[in-house]
C-alpha cells in the first residue's frame, strides 16, 4: 500500500501515510516516514510535509521502538518546529528502548538544546550509556550541565556492582574533558591517577582546558605524569605552555624542574 500511496499525490493520499506511520509492522511505518519526508525520492511531499510536525509526530506515536527513533531523527534532521514536537521528545527521552532514548536526546540536543526538562531527564536514567550521550552532547557545547552526572559515573567504585563498563566510563571521561569546567580542575587532578590509561589521558586534556592563567600549577604538576599522552597535554596550547617554552629554552632546565624555574624572572 506504501508503494501506491507513494506514487499518489492529494491531501488523502498524504493523511494515509501519517496514518500508516503507526502501522504495527516496523517496515511498514519506515517507508511511510519515508515517502512523507525523503527528498531524493520525493522532493515535493518531502519540502511541504518535512518541516511540519505532523509526520514526525505519527511516526514518534508507533508502537514499533525503529520507528519512534526514525521519528526522532527525522525531526531533528528537517527541523521540525521545536514547539511543537519537545513535548513528546521529552517523553521519549524516558523511553526504556535504547535506540529510542538515544535518538530523542540527539534530538533534543538538535531542536531543543537549552532544554532542561529533556536533560535533566536523561542524566536522571537508569540507562548509563543513556547519561553518557547526554553529556557527551553537552560536552561538544561545553555545557557545564554534563559536569555532576559525568563526575557521578566517574566516581563509582571499581567495587561497586553497578560500576559503568570501561568503554562508557572513557566516554564520560571524555564528555567532561570537552567542558573543560574550571570548577572541575580538583577531579581532573584525581582522574590522573586513574587506573584506565585512557581516562587519565582524558583528564590531561580536560585539566589544560579547564586551567586558566594564575591557575597554571595543576598543569605544570601534571608534566612529572608517568604518562607521556597526560604530560603533553599542558604543551598544546594550555596558559601555561608560554611558561614551559620559556623555561626549556634556558640552559640547563630539565622538564623536571620546569615547576620550579616557571616563576623565574
Amino acid at each position: 500500500m506504501v508503494s501506491e500511496l507513494e506514487r499518489t499525490t492529494g491531501e488523502w493520499a498524504d493523511q494515509l501515510l501519517l496514518k500508516l506511520c503507526g502501522d504495527a509492522a516496523s517496515e511498514v511505518g519506515l517507508a511511510a516516514l519515508a515517502a512523507l519526508t525523503d527528498e531524493e525520492k520525493h522532493p515535493a511531499r518531502a519540502a511541504a510535509r518535512g518541516r511540519q510536525a505532523a509526520c514526525h509526530l505519527a511516526a514518534m506515536s508507533s508502537p514499533r521502538a525503529e520507528v519512534r527513533a526514525a521519528g526522532c531523527r527525522s525531526a531533528a534532521g528537517k527541523g521540525a518546529p521545536a514547539r511543537e514536537v519537545r513535548g513528546r521528545i521529552v517523553e521519549l527521552v524516558r523511553d526504556e528502548q535504547p535506540v529510542v532514548h538515544v535518538a530523542a536526546i540527539e534530538a533534543a540536543d538538535r531542536l531543543i538544546p537549552d532544554d532542561q526538562e529533556a536533560f535533566a531527564a536523561a542524566f536522571a536514567s537508569i540507562f548509563y550509556n543513556l547519561r553518557v550521550r547526554a553529556g557527551e552532547l553537552c560536552g561538544k557545547r561545553r555545557d557545564r550541565r554534563a559536569v555532576a552526572p559525568m563526575r557521578e559515573l566517574l566516581s563509582i567504585p571499581k567495587t561497586h556492582i553497578n560500576r559503568p563498563a570501561d568503554e562508557l566510563r572513557q566516554r564520560a571521561a571524555r564528555a567532561l574533558a570537552d567542558v573543560g569546567d574550571p570548577e572541575a580542575i580538583s577531579f581532573y587532578v584525581s582522574l590522573l591517577d586513574d587506573e584506565d590509561p585512557l581516562v587519565r589521558e582524558f583528564a590531561g586534556r580536560g585539566l589544560a582546558t579547564a586551567c586558566r592563567p594564575g591557575r597554571e600549577q595543576p598543569l605544570l604538576d601534571a608534566l612529572g605524569h608517568a604518562d607521556l599522552p597526560v604530560r603533553s597535554w599542558p604543551q598544546r596550547g594550555s596558559p601555561a605552555s608560554a611558561m614551559i617554552a620559556r623555561c626549556r629554552s634556558s640552559p640547563g632546565r630539565s622538564s623536571t624542574r620546569i615547576a620550579r624555574c616557571v616563576w623565574a624572572p
